[in-house]
């Protein structure tokens, strides 16, 4: 499968919402719109994070800000798809950052994506990686799609159908630690804390058993 086309985000976008107009760091080709061709056509089920336009401000590697963007996340790819026109293009490598906002009616709840983390050999930086808490303790959320081989009742035919999975890591000091989303390792990450973390849970009904809490959590503990 011939690898993903790369795309620009042209500078010819209205200034009412984009930055400068020269300023050309999305520009990944020189010689034009090149589209967006999506893999693994043939596999049943969406490797979308969500098949929705997303409204988006992306940020590039210089600080340019583009807002009011139409995206969405290509998890088996990691790659965010870029609207304009009624046609899709692939985002250039010089997108430092991504905002989404799947709700349009409620702006505080955003889904923060960024570059630049030397996780694992398979998270690298030029992978997108969700940031659900960020200081000196931070939580991230690393998306991953795969395909896998499946049989129908009756058929003796082999398909492929896309299966997406979660992996969950803090970073502290420079280091990344794996997680999962329990009690158990909640309370051993805020132990540095603990004396002013207790009675915070217990306050705010934070049990550790869900993202949310674990969220919650850490922007408290950060702040501390």
């Amino acid at each position: 499968m011939k690898p993903l086309i790369l795309f620009a985000i042209l500078s010819v976008l209205t200034c009412q919402s984009y930055c400068q107009e020269d300023d050309h760091q999305l520009v990944d080709r020189a010689n034009g719109n090149l589209v967006y061709i999506p893999q693994a056509t043939q596999v049943h089920g969406s490797p979308f994070l969500s098949d929705d336009w997303t409204k988006a401000i992306i940020t590039t590697v210089s600080g340019t800000v583009f807002k009011n963007t139409l995206l969405k996340f290509e998890v088996y790819s990691n790659k965010f798809i870029f609207k304009k026109d009624d046609a899709a293009y692939e985002l250039g490598p010089t997108v430092a950052s991504i905002v989404l906002f799947p709700n349009e009616d409620d702006t505080t709840k955003k889904m923060v994506f960024k570059k630049g983390f030397s996780i694992n050999n398979q998270i690298t930086p030029g992978k997108f990686v969700q940031v659900l808490a960020e200081g000196n303790t931070s939580l991230l959320k690393f998306y991953k799609m795969e395909t896998e081989d499946y049989t129908e009742y009756g058929d003796a035919t082999k398909y492929q159908r896309f299966k997406e999975s979660e992996q969950y890591f803090v970073l502290n000091n420079n280091q990344y630690t794996p997680t999962t989303i329990n009690k158990k390792n909640l309370e051993s990450l805020l132990q540095p804390k603990w004396a002013q973390m207790e009675p915070w849970l217990k306050k705010n009904n934070v049990t550790g058993k869900d993202e949310k809490g674990w969220v919650a959590a850490l922007a408290y503990y950060n702040s501390l």
